[in-house]
């Protein structure tokens, strides 16, 4: 027989305290699948690992959405003619990260200490290394962590209330950077006698009433340079400005949307006439 002050922990197995934090040497801890029952030191320790790990991963994930696979990314700039399929790896990625998130909530509900801490951590550090310099956010849910663009997260209370309805229009087809307009126009506060004038015109998602077209004309108005903004309740936008580059405009754009919730694609299809 084992001698129990010999043994790494005791029980059968639990994946709750349910009296409150301990450290090993109590029941023994099932970590996340019945099979995973960390009754050695070696175990206990690759679990732990795994853990910090984890915490890791989820934080470059955020990273990786932004950077690689947001519209201005490599991968995303090299899928703005497919929007379809951009829209689907942005997706299962954040579908991966709200899974990885979850699992991360678990291993902390477990009570044990060490896992806590090892959660805690590895969130800390992925933060540390992938994503300190981005705009501050409002949540620190692991779960779903906003991949935030260019602009801070201005509005959250705006975003909560954006819904989960689903959303699929037509996708466009984005040609350039920027569409030029060679018209000279007068607008309250732009004196552009002369000037030429350059028009984005975007897709954006969603909106599915008055109260989203507000939204995204507010967003796009706080961005400088812009002006004679107009969205249509099918998502189509435009944005006149001058003065400015294209290329980081639109990159303004993207992010002033993105902080309200909205998600946005380069068109080539301007608004309807009235």
């Amino acid at each position: 027989f084992n001698n129990p002050s010999s043994l790494f922990c005791t029980g059968p197995g639990t994946d709750m305290h349910m009296s409150g934090f301990v450290t090993h040497g109590a029941d023994c801890v099932i970590l996340l699948f019945e099979e995973w029952k960390l009754d050695s030191a070696i175990k206990f320790a690759f679990g732990t690992i795994g853990v910090f790990a984890l915490g890791i991963l989820t934080e470059c994930l955020t990273w990786l959405r932004r950077t690689y696979i947001g519209l201005l990314g490599g991968i995303g700039r090299g899928l703005h003619r497919h929007p379809r399929l951009h829209r689907g790896l942005m997706a299962s990625v954040f579908t991966t990260q709200v899974a990885l998130g979850y699992l991360l909530m678990l291993a902390a509900m477990t009570y044990q200490a060490e896992l806590f801490i090892a959660v805690i951590l590895g969130l800390g550090c992925g933060h540390l290394v992938f994503n300190v310099q981005q705009p501050v956010g409002e949540s620190t849910d692991a779960c779903c962590v906003e991949a935030t663009g260019p602009q801070q997260l201005a509005n959250a209370k705006a975003t909560a209330e954006i819904t989960s309805e689903s959303f699929a229009p037509e996708p466009f087809a984005p040609k350039s950077w920027a569409t030029t307009s060679s018209r000279s126009v007068a607008h309250e506060g732009h004196d552009v006698k002369g000037d030429t004038v350059k028009t984005l015109y975007l897709d954006v998602s969603p909106i599915t009433c008055s109260k989203c077209i507000v939204r995204a004309e507010r967003a796009l108005s706080s961005v400088p340079g812009a002006f004679d903004i107009h969205v249509a309740l099918n998502g189509l936008a435009q944005v006149s400005y001058q003065g400015v580059r294209a290329e980081p405009f639109l990159a303004q754009l993207v992010g002033a949307l993105q902080s309200d919730g909205l998600t946005a694609l380069q068109s080539s299809n301007p608004l309807p006439s009235p």
